[in-house]
């Protein structure tokens, strides 16, 4: 169950294997409960955890390092792919108004 580089695949396997289910199974019920698979709940968590940071005046560096991210790069891409803007157009909307 590759779900994306950033370990998540490895955390299931053990959480399945704690809870006695598959990996497979945990995945499915996990996505029937919530309406997402674990690697878009997480990046929701990520994202979620960034605003609070940015909004304290944390950098784009610092910040995607702080939730997770390997790379500045990544992190600016989930972000703008879940909320259309980059975090510093964010960032500055957010002062503007």
């Amino acid at each position: 169950m590759a779900e994306d580089s950033s370990g998540i695949s490895r955390d299931l396997a053990a959480l399945a294997r704690e809870v006695g289910l598959s990996e497979r199974s945990l995945f499915r019920n996990f996505q029937k409960e919530t309406g997402l698979s674990p690697g878009q709940w997480r990046r929701q968590m990520q994202v979620l955890r960034s605003l609070e940071l940015l909004a304290k005046g944390r950098s784009v560096t610092e910040t995607s390092f702080e939730v997770g991210y390997e790379s500045v790069g990544a992190f600016i891409r989930a972000f703008r792919q879940t909320l259309g803007v980059t975090p510093t157009e964010y960032v500055y909307q957010q002062r503007s108004s």
